[in-house]
């Protein structure tokens, strides 16, 4: 592929070029098909190299995968058990802040699903609602016909069709 777009043969450090380029914009896929199809042998480095980047953007899945590839290659290497680690951490660090820091939202879904349409939904919490979660509850009380009562840290927030009593101002 490489060969036919600029006419040169690459070298193993072209690839990992690419392969970290793709990785860091996020087309993990891509950098892994483009390994998998290289007619050269990848090495361990460019397979760190993607499994560096999977870390970066949290793909625990994949990154299993690709330690593999580089174990096979490389069974002493203890930086792979360490990308490895950082990279399934990583994935529940994300998972732990969206539950602790958007939690109104998970009490919202769970009314939804258990309240029949048109009861209002009431959700408590201590901290201050973020952005997000406000205007993703004006959304919702204007889509679902339903009220939503929200006490934060601050005041009482009552969403009605997609509008908030406190006027976008909190």
């Amino acid at each position: 592929m490489m060969e036919k777009q600029c006419g040169l043969k690459p070298s193993v450090q072209h690839y990992t070029c690419m392969v970290d380029l793709l990785g860091r914009s996020g087309c993990l896929s891509e950098a892994e098909d483009m390994i998998r199809s290289m007619r050269v042998k990848p090495d361990a480095a460019i397979w760190k190299t993607l499994l560096s980047a999977c870390k970066i953007n949290k793909e625990a899945d994949m990154a299993q995968r690709i330690a593999e590839e580089v174990l096979r290659l490389q069974p002493q290497d203890s930086s792979s058990y360490v990308l490895l680690a950082n990279a399934h951490a990583s994935g529940v660090e994300e998972k732990e802040y969206n539950l602790t820091h958007h939690s109104e939202k998970l009490a919202v879904a769970f009314a939804l699903m258990h309240t029949p349409p048109g009861m209002p939904i009431r959700i408590m919490k201590n901290l201050r609602i973020c952005g997000d979660c406000h205007a993703a509850f004006r959304c919702i009380s204007e889509v679902r016909n339903s009220e939503i009562v929200v006490r934060d840290g601050s005041r009482f927030h009552h969403f009605r069709n997609g509008k908030c009593s406190c006027g976008d101002y909190w």
